[in-house]
């Protein structure tokens, strides 16, 4: 959420039991809301939470190919 309470999209992790050292992102956000950053605020925070607090040994996403942004957004460090 953002200003005025609006729900932007949203952005999580799930780290599977038989795995639990591999995390995989995940993120979806309205499109009104897309190309504002947020995402990439979004993933950062959660990748850093897999790390620090979880510390996982690796996070991964996967997108569709049809989404250029999102996986520019995956590339970057």
């Amino acid at each position: 959420m953002k200003a005025g309470g609006a729900l932007a999209g949203d952005c999580g992790l799930l780290v599977i039991r038989t795995t639990p050292k591999i995390g995989e992102i995940g993120y979806t956000f309205a499109r009104e809301y897309q190309h504002s950053g947020l995402a990439t605020e979004a993933a950062r925070a959660v990748i850093d939470f897999a790390f620090d607090s979880l510390e996982l040994n690796r996070v991964i996403a996967t997108t569709d190919g049809r989404t250029a942004p999102s996986g520019a957004l995956m590339e970057r460090p």
